[in-house]
């Protein structure tokens, strides 16, 4: 990780730690500390869980690979892609997940490195735009490529998203908090800016 940033040109970020010290600096906006912006409820614990290892790839780390390859790839998403129904094995040539990145289409096909394409089909309520993915096995990504195509020919039309108030600062609340509720004493809201 800390080789590939420090190959970035467009930001000060050039290792892990600067990662860590930016999303801390500026949890407002980017969710460092637990529990001061909702979509980031446990803060960056991943990061801080990453850059404690320091790199250190031991056996425990090659048998969770193994296993993650293992079951996202042949017991996952090729699984899913060559069902056998009544005795006879069927080759679909891909799956469709919601395009929502915390979903397991995304997941799975990061995992083991297998294309997902994402097709926007519209905005919802909030002018945000929504769409669908269609994922596939290793080296699909001519197929993928064709039905995303195909799907947008058939959509036609659909509406550009809109984007309210872009630049606002959104003042961070506590994960779960419900207007009318008093706020907690117990979080520094001095680190929120």
């Amino acid at each position: 990780m800390n080789q590939y940033l420090a190959t970035l040109t467009y930001t000060p970020c050039k290792t892990l730690a600067d990662l860590i010290a930016f999303n801390d600096a500026n949890t407002g906006s980017e969710g460092g500390i637990p529990n001061t912006f909702p979509a980031f409820k446990s803060g960056q614990d991943g990061f801080l869980l990453a850059e404690s290892l320091q790199g250190d790839m031991n056996s425990t780390y090659y048998a969770a690979l193994e296993y993650v390859t293992y079951t996202s790839g042949p017991m996952g998403i090729d699984a899913i892609l060559n069902p056998t129904i009544n005795g006879e094995t069927i080759a679909l040539d891909g799956y469709l997940v919601p395009a929502d990145d915390s979903g397991p289409g995304f997941q799975l096909a990061a995992r083991v490195g297998y294309p997902i394409v994402s097709v926007p089909i519209g905005i919802d309520v909030y002018g945000m735009p929504f769409g669908l993915c269609i994922g596939g096995t290793a080296w699909s990504e001519p197929k993928l490529v064709t039905l995303a195509s195909a799907m947008e020919d058939a959509i036609q039309g659909r509406a550009l998203p809109k984007y309210y108030e872009r630049n606002a600062k959104n003042v961070p609340m506590p994960y779960g908090y419900q207007p009318g509720q008093g706020l907690p004493v117990a979080i520094d809201y001095t680190r929120l800016w």
